[in-house]
């Protein structure tokens, strides 16, 4: 099997290709009526439903991460994404003006990783689609790329550091 896994993990999917490549000589009738489809009730496709233009955030997403830990849970993951958003955009900022293809994609990357555990689907896909870039395209268009990433960036930032989401006290925020 020569398979990737990229995060985050559709635990559906991952399911799914583990029975396909490692259950294939095994009664497959018995190993579905054992497996429940979702033990845990916590399986998430990997995009969902995307959000509305108006959303910057899928609530899917938080109503996950509260699925899996309490409202200090997710205040801590929104306060580390604002944390990495903050100490990826110098690095970012100087591959743009030094022209360094390889540094922006690999900032784009680590943007589009923490996006999607975030539910920033629009900062994700726009990252995504950066962190494969042309040197040439790159060169040609770096300044405009750093200004779109840096207002995805700064919209989502701004999403979770709202009351929607995010509450000083720990008291769970309503994300729907």
């Amino acid at each position: 099997m020569d398979m990737r896994i990229t995060k985050p993990v559709d635990a559906q999917m991952l399911l799914n290709a583990i029975e396909k490549y490692c259950c294939a000589d095994t009664n497959e009738a018995a190993m579905h009526q054992s497996l429940p489809i979702n033990p845990l009730n916590t399986v998430a496709p990997i995009f969902g439903d995307v959000p509305s233009a108006g959303a910057p955030i899928d609530k899917d997403q938080i109503q996950y991460l509260l699925s899996i830990g309490d409202q200090a849970f997710v205040n801590t993951m929104i306060e580390g994404f604002v944390e990495d958003v903050e100490q990826t955009l110098g690095p970012l900022r100087k591959a743009v003006a030094e022209g360094d293809v390889s540094e922006f994609c690999f900032c784009a990357h680590a943007f589009k990783s923490s996006g999607n555990n975030m539910g920033a689907r629009s900062l994700s896909r726009l990252c995504g689609q950066l962190e494969k870039v042309s040197e040439a395209d790159f060169l040609e268009h770096r300044f405009v790329y750093l200004q779109k990433m840096e207002q995805e960036a700064a919209t989502a930032v701004d999403a979770l550091n709202s009351d929607a989401y995010f509450t000083p006290n720990g008291v769970t925020a309503q994300a729907g």
